[in-house]
């Protein structure tokens, strides 16, 4: 609760940062943000610009080239960090 920021990816620990009011910086992959998203008014979701999601809840097996991952930039968080007044 007394984080300046969380930053993580889609797992327990980021909605425990979102529900405690932590500023809180989700990254996404292959899961669906829409489904799975943590909850708050201090939460931006981060996930490379792809249109293929969510492969993980459809596919058998995850893409070999996640651009869902590798697409999230340092400029992206740096973005969301301003958005959320942390930088």
């Amino acid at each position: 609760a007394e984080a300046t920021l969380f930053i993580g990816h889609d797992s327990g620990v980021t909605h425990l940062a979102s529900f405690m009011n932590a500023p809180t910086i989700a990254v996404f992959g292959p899961s669906s943000a829409k489904r799975w998203a943590p909850l708050g008014g201090m939460v931006k979701i981060l996930r490379g610009d792809v249109d293929c999601e969510p492969c993980f809840e459809i596919e058998n097996a995850n893409c070999d080239n996640p651009q869902c991952l590798s697409g999230v930039t340092i400029d992206m968080v740096l973005k969301a960090m301003k958005a959320l007044n942390t930088i």
